[in-house]
């Protein structure tokens, strides 16, 4: 229930104050090379360093490995609400140990509004760990089963965007890129003038894939209040060339991409 709470918060909270969509940025991270990245290993470290504290032969299922989820929510001043945030795991032990690390998260430089007022924000992400006989480490790409990366080290890259970019520049370069890339390949003819659906007509189409390890576009998806524009949608997303993929610690991960495209119908 909690956790459907701060969901709906969230999306309450996004649309009541501009769509605010920039991930938090630890303040002790502020002047790092890669701030994301500093800021997800951040939290990261101070996660593994509980899991490592904690007896895990008094677990009812000694797990292998464990998923743990973030959503965390920082205030107007860049702190922590400690009793709107929580780590989630499907270890229940863990999930009640682990929020007792909220304390010790450092500030948040504030997001701010389109007016400039200082705003809550929220990060959400998701983190990683196997156990070996010496405690828990960080989750590597030699596990059998997949792992998604919310926020990689290293966005994925898109075909004419820089990979000396920082990740902010290259998921709206993504995001451009391939609302100009549907936009282009979509077919209005056919099934589309067929549907009833009039020239002139607006509508939003959102599309969801994943880029693996290699850079292949998989698990294509689509939403749209017509089934047709969903099947046009996913058509023209599997017809994307291989894109470079994201990356953790120097390794190929698959990482979500989730986007709203507006499209103008003409034929």
């Amino acid at each position: 229930m909690k956790v459907l709470k701060l969901i709906i918060a969230i999306l309450v909270f996004s649309f009541a104050n501009g769509q605010n969509n920039k991930i938090p940025l630890l303040t002790e991270c502020n002047n790092q090379e890669n701030s994301l990245s500093c800021s997800y290993f951040t939290i990261h470290n101070l996660i593994l360093s509980k899991l490592n504290s904690l007896d895990v032969n008094s677990f009812k299922n000694k797990p292998s490995e464990i998923i743990i989820s973030s959503l965390l929510r920082f205030d107007e001043n860049g702190k922590v609400d400690s009793s709107n945030s929580l780590f989630y795991s499907k270890e229940i032990e863990v999930s009640k140990k682990l929020n007792d690390i909220l304390t010790q998260i450092k500030t948040a430089i504030p997001s701010a509004n389109k007016k400039g007022e200082n705003i809550a924000s929220y990060y959400r992400n998701t983190f990683y760990f196997s156990l070996k006989e010496n405690g828990f480490e960080t989750w590597n790409n030699t596990s059998p089963k997949e792992k998604d990366f919310f926020m990689p080290e290293k966005y994925p890259i898109f075909s004419g965007c820089k990979e000396k970019w920082p990740n902010e520049r290259l998921r709206k370069c993504m995001s451009l890129g391939i609302a100009r890339y549907v936009k282009s390949e979509f077919n209005s003819n056919g099934r589309i003038k067929e549907s009833g659906i009039l020239p002139g007509s607006q509508v939003k189409i959102s599309v969801f894939f994943k880029i693996n390890p290699q850079g292949k576009i998989i698990n294509v998806g689509a939403r749209a209040k017509n089934k047709i524009l969903e099947d046009e949608a996913i058509r023209v997303i599997k017809n994307l060339n291989d894109l470079t993929p994201g990356y953790i610690a120097h390794k190929p991960v698959t990482v979500p991409i989730s986007l709203p495209i507006l499209l103008l119908i003409s034929y």
